[in-house]
């Protein structure tokens, strides 16, 4: 028997984490799939505790297909698609519902955030408890946004090959630089030149990490930190129109290629100078909660800061009609006004 497509539309707050799980599980039993509670759970705790993180909503989760292979999904708005980390030696097991690491816990995830080596390493922890959890996994990138599915197993699995713990991802529309912008945006084309790697991964991962963050404190401790979701929106706002120049293709090409220097070309909208100097003083303000303590993410060193404002001004000024300006010569003249030193 084929089930007839339930789905939970679900609110971008902490609580949607534990209702979400009930709900699936609630599914699961009336469908006489006791088998697949535990599995469903764990998985589904996984893709919408991310979903919450890294993509501003709305989310729904659905369960379709014949009660002997069920698939559960989640969908949300962000084309960019999920990305395990390198494998551990043996997968995670599921969260346990009563141990107060669990998922549901955003505190938790908040308290651990400065230990982690890769921003992406919840993610990438997250997708190995799906894998382990599924019998099958993926992702479809749709032109609204993503679908990441799974089919629960009856029994958690611990022989996962590195293909099963990488999932597939497949796009039914392009994915690409200027994808990620709204529908009518004028694009035009910039080239940044000279781009050292290392200054890339810096800024890509301080990038990802304080968004994170902010999400975080937008989620769970909206009261306490009453701009964090404005601070968050101004995040989501920017990388609707700027997600290629972090998460791109040519972005994560460079940063994979092992050489000292690359050369990128994006798209991005003819308005980007507004977007640019928005995210410019966000990030110096970011830079001075830092320091205060205020947040966990390590504040900026001065020649990163220098790489986010030839990297962005970049986009910006040739969005204006700029000429490129190669890294290095921004660098020198830095470096001859005394704002950070060679070493």
């Amino acid at each position: 028997m084929t089930l007839p497509g339930s789905a939970l539309a679900l609110e971008p707050a902490p609580r949607s984490v534990q209702r979400a799980r009930r709900w699936v599980a609630d599914v699961c039993r009336s469908h006489g799939r006791e088998d697949l509670v535990e599995s469903a759970e764990a998985g589904t705790s996984e893709l919408v505790t991310n979903a919450l993180l890294h993509a501003p909503g709305p989310i729904t989760l659905r369960v379709s297909g014949p009660a002997e292979h069920l698939r559960i999904e989640v969908h949300d708005v962000s084309s960019v698609p999920p990305r395990p980390a390198t494998p551990p030696r043996r997968p995670e097991p599921p969260p346990d519902p009563a141990d107060p690491a669990d998922p549901d816990d955003l505190d938790a995830l908040l308290a651990g955030l400065g230990g982690f080596d890769d921003t992406l390493s919840t993610v990438g922890r997250g997708l190995h408890i799906v894998a382990t959890s599924a019998a099958a996994w993926g992702a479809e990138v749709r032109d609204d946004g993503k679908v990441v599915w799974f089919e629960p197993s009856a029994e958690l699995r611990d022989d996962l090959t590195a293909a099963e713990l990488a999932g597939s991802v497949y796009a039914t529309g392009e994915v690409g630089a200027g994808a990620h912008s709204r529908p009518g945006t004028e694009l035009v084309d910039v080239r940044l030149l000279g781009v050292p790697p290392d200054q890339l991964a810096a800024f890509r991962r301080h990038h990802l990490e304080l968004r994170r963050e902010l999400r975080l404190l937008a989620l769970a401790h909206a009261s306490e930190y009453p701009q964090a979701e404005r601070l968050s929106a101004l995040f989501a706002d920017f990388e609707v129109d700027f997600g290629p120049a972090v998460s791109g293709p040519e972005v994560l090409a460079a940063l994979d290629a092992g050489e000292p220097y690359a050369d990128l070309s994006l798209r991005v909208p003819r308005s980007a100078p507004a977007s640019v100097e928005s995210m410019l003083r966000l990030l110096d303000l970011a830079d001075e909660f830092c320091r205060g303590a205020r947040l966990l993410t390590l504040a900026r060193t001065p020649e990163q800061a220098a790489f986010a404002r030839w990297f962005l001004g970049q986009m910006g000024e040739q969005a204006a009609g700029a000429s490129p300006t190669p890294w290095h010569l921004t660098r020198r003249s830095a470096r001859s006004e005394g704002r950070y030193s060679s070493s």
